[in-house]
Parts: structure tokens; C-alpha cells; sequence
């Protein structure tokens, strides 16, 4: 028995070898961007590249100016909610703690839901809230204080942003007076 070259066998071997390579190429590199994908839709890996286009805009916020004739206020009269922006676990706490130490009513300690500050310590006040504020901007160096329009309590929101570093616990009178003035570019919200 003579075993003969069939040429269209053989044309059609090779012609499925092709295509077996192609299609299971092409599979594979789908199957690896839909991983991908899935990855990156999940937030377990970070986008590769900035999206400018679609982040959400910062809320503007009014820096408010103290009152004229503004006085420190007693800590025991201050009441505030402590939120943490970072990615450390138990911040808006210690600083709750430590807030409740030196007099001040603390109502709430939790997770802030915007986006994380980039400054030590935000301060944001209602209308009755601003001297409140500036007082007890005198414990949290380099804090910043923002209105909320839509709060007409007293009580303050301390949010602890990615550059703090710890509240000072016994500001002096150069200290309390500096944190009395108020901010440059603030707005009487009066």
C-alpha cells in the first residue's frame, strides 16, 4: 500500500493550524482585557490614565470672616461631628477623643463622604458657627474654614485631612489671638 500526499489534506490541515493559532490568540488577549476591565471597573487596579473629563468638581466653598468683635469662645460650649477624609482607619476617633478631652460635645465620629482633603484640617460652619470656628482653629494648626449656607446650628464639622499631624492640645495667647484673625480672602457672611 502506497501512502499518497492528499495536497487538499494537507492545504486544509494547515489552514485549520492557522486558524486554531488566530482565533485562540485573539480569545486570549479578550479573555486578559475583559480581566482587565472587570479589574479596573471594581477599583482593585487603578485607572492608567488621568480622566480629567470625568471627575466630579470640588464644591466652592465661602471662607467666612469672624465677627468684628470676636472672643474665644469655652471649649464646653462647642459642639462638633468629626469626619475622617484619609485612608486611616479610626482618625475622625482619636481626634474625637481627643476634642472631648479638652470640653468640646462630640455627636458624631465618621467616614467623610467626599473626596479626601488635601489640607490638615477642614472647619466648615454655619452662619452661628463661624467664631466657633476660629476658636477652635487655634488647636488644629493650619486648619481652614469653610461656610456651609445650609447649616444654621452651631455645631461644626472637623474633617481631618491627608496633612494632619495632631491637634495642640494647650495653644497660648499668641496662638489663640493668631487664630482669631481672620483668613486671608474671607468673606463677612453676616
Amino acid at each position: 500500500m502506497s501512502t499518497q500526499h492528499d495536497p487538499r489534506a494537507e492545504y486544509r490541515r494547515r489552514l485549520q493550524q492557522r486558524q486554531t493559532v488566530i482565533f485562540g490568540s485573539i480569545s486570549a488577549i479578550m479573555a486578559f482585557l475583559f480581566l482587565l476591565g472587570l479589574l479596573v471597573w471594581t477599583g482593585v487596579v487603578p485607572v492608567p490614565f488621568q480622566r480629567e473629563f470625568s471627575k466630579e468638581a470640588e464644591p466652592e466653598y465661602l471662607v467666612p470672616c469672624p465677627s468684628s468683635d470676636i472672643q474665644p469662645r469655652e471649649l464646653s460650649t462647642l459642639t462638633a461631628r468629626v469626619y475622617n477624609s484619609t485612608s486611616i482607619n479610626g482618625k475622625a476617633g482619636e481626634v474625637g477623643q481627643n476634642l472631648a478631652t479638652l470640653g468640646v460635645t462630640i455627636t458624631e465620629t465618621a467616614n467623610w463622604n467626599g473626596k479626601a482633603l488635601p489640607e490638615s484640617i477642614r472647619i466648615i460652619a454655619g452662619k452661628n458657627g463661624v467664631d466657633a470656628a476660629y476658636t477652635l482653629r487655634a488647636y488644629f494648626p493650619g486648619a481652614t474654614i469653610h461656610f456651609d449656607e445650609t447649616n444654621n446650628s452651631e455645631i461644626l464639622d472637623v474633617v481631618v485631612g491627608k496633612k494632619f499631624d495632631g491637634i495642640k492640645t494647650g495653644p497660648n495667647e499668641a496662638d489663640i489671638a493668631a487664630a482669631l484673625e481672620p483668613i486671608e480672602g474671607c468673606k463677612p457672611v453676616q
